[in-house]
């Protein structure tokens, strides 16, 4: 019998590790994907989380996923959270070797991951692909432009992916989080970012909003049809049940 799987890149920290914790939780058997993953103890004996660490910057890692899954496992749901900040005050200061790698983990990835599953048909029939998005993604911010590139190729990779994975019963949304309580956010904030805490949401709270995404409560053409946003009130009452704070369109990242 093959079993579905959630697979979670990023899944050490930050958000995909809250959403690996969620999921779990609620008897999602979860992929948890990254470098580090192996090292989260709580992760061990967790007979829903399967672990693997893979450096998601190198090919060979991620044509390893395929083989991971091999005929046991199908995947269900596909979240794509892994990312990388580096904050710099322009975007000549950026480096060859810097933007190589800035693409390769934030933009390449994500996308090779999709394409290698599609290849090997390694999904579920209407399975879903949940990529991490950024209000970079749509406008310049100040020392984050090179997170802004990469976003915003990935945002594209979205619309492109949209058209092409529906006719194989795939289907692909864009979401995004917002500034949360994760290591990119104590990024800016010791590079000069000035975020009031109350404007930082919990990374949890995201994870609910994905459950949720990932629900049948939201249809398959609902779920891919234009990108969701975490601010967006029109859909709080249908998972924030718990009231927790959401500002009404999130800090306006200004750096110092």
């Amino acid at each position: 019998m093959v079993l579905p799987v959630t697979l979670i890149t990023g899944a050490s920290s930050g958000l995909g590790y809250n959403l690996t914790r969620l999921l779990s939780s609620e008897n999602h058997l979860v992929l948890a994907i990254s470098r580090t993953v192996t090292k989260v103890k709580e992760f061990q004996n967790n007979k829903n989380i399967l672990c693997h660490s893979l450096d998601l910057t190198k090919e060979a890692d991620i044509l390893e996923i395929p083989n991971l899954l091999g005929i046991k496992y199908k995947v269900k749901h596909l979240i794509n959270c892994s990312a990388t900040l580096n904050v710099k005050d322009k975007l000549v200061d950026y480096s060859y070797e810097e933007l190589d790698y800035f693409f390769k983990l934030n933009t390449i990835a994500p996308v090779f991951i999709i394409s290698s599953l599609v290849k090997n048909n390694c999904f579920l029939d209407r399975s879903r692909i949940l990529n991490i998005s950024s209000k970079a993604a749509h406008v310049p911010i100040r020392k984050l432009y090179g997170y802004c590139l990469t976003k915003s190729a990935l945002y594209m990779s979205y619309l492109c992916f949209k058209k092409e994975l529906k006719k194989k019963g795939i289907f692909i949304g864009s979401m995004m989080p917002g500034v949360m309580g994760t290591n990119m956010t104590a990024e800016m904030k010791e590079k000069g970012a000035t975020i009031e805490e109350k404007e930082i949401l919990k990374p949890e709270t995201v994870a609910n909003f994905i459950k949720y995404l990932l629900s049948n409560e939201v249809s398959d053409e609902k779920f891919s049809e234009e990108e969701w946003d975490v601010y967006n009130r029109s859909h709080h009452s249908n998972w924030n049940l718990k009231k927790e704070y959401i500002p009404l369109d999130g800090p306006s990242l200004n750096f110092k």
